[in-house]
């Protein structure tokens, strides 16, 4: 989508690194012109989605910063 709209800032949430693999596995298909744009997502102890904790978003944040195809943009709380 952003190869066919150069303009298009799509931001997309990651709470995990098993979700972070997919979404590098379906970029490298597409091999996209620029990186793609992710937030963390934070959440709490048994609540619905994000990171449980800052040890679990720290880690997550770290594999998006190593794996080169997505770029973090910020936190969603």
């Amino acid at each position: 989508l952003q190869n066919l709209h150069p303009d298009l800032e799509l931001l997309f949430l990651v709470d995990s690194i098993a979700q972070l693999e997919r979404i590098v596995a379906e970029g490298a298909r597409h091999a996209p012109q620029r990186p793609l744009t992710a937030l963390l997502e934070l959440g709490y102890p048994g609540g619905r989605a994000g990171t449980r904790n800052s040890a679990e978003a720290l880690g997550v944040a770290r594999a998006i910063a190593a794996c080169g195809l997505v770029r973090l943009a910020g936190g969603e709380v």
